[in-house]
């Protein structure tokens, strides 16, 4: 004699992925460290392709068959099915794009050797930071919001031309459970 338990979790993990992104801005404005705004602007590339195979599953039930498409690629075919036009010369796509190319190099990434050269007047002391790379310059608390709040704003305008009920940034899980007696 004992009692069943049988429990049921969906994972919403483009919003643990979000809500990642969050605390790595927040530490960042708190730290002032570099590699949060990183972190941040990597966790925000993965909680929007995982919110775009998400909604691709919503919307299409064909999905696992382009499931393979680039990022790129597969929002282009949810704005494209949404008629939600993508401009990439203003935000919140300018924003998407440059994501993206960050995205890519921090998952391919290469050593790379950055210089500069100026010249300055005998005497006067050096104070200057070395330099950076591309997205080096990016990894900052500017950039990371601007990012986040765009992020957000592809998945609203998803979310809500898509007609999805459910999985919105924020709601982390859903779950439920049944008791059965034996």
């Amino acid at each position: 004699m004992g009692i069943y338990v049988k429990q049921e979790r969906t994972v919403f993990t483009h919003s643990l992925l979000h809500s990642a992104a969050y605390v790595a801005l927040k530490d960042g404005r708190e730290r002032g460290l570099w590699s949060d705004f990183m972190n941040c602007l990597v966790m925000s590339a993965f909680s929007l392709e995982a919110y775009l195979n998400f909604a691709g599953e919503q919307i299409f039930s064909y999905w696992s068959h382009v499931e393979r498409l680039s990022v790129q690629d597969k929002l282009g075919l949810i704005c494209g099915h949404l008629q939600i036009e993508m401009d990439f010369s203003k935000r919140p796509y300018q924003s998407i794009k440059q994501l993206w190319r960050f995205r890519n190099f921090m998952a391919h990434a290469r050593t790379e050797t950055v210089e500069e050269e100026w010249k300055q007047p005998p005497g006067v002391p050096i104070n200057r930071e070395l330099p950076q790379t591309q997205w080096e310059k990016l990894c900052t608390a500017e950039v990371a919001t601007r990012i986040i709040e765009d992020v957000e704003q592809v998945v609203r305008d998803i979310h809500t031309k898509g007609g999805l009920q459910i999985g919105a940034l924020g709601l982390l899980h859903i779950g439920g459970g049944s008791l059965r007696n034996e």
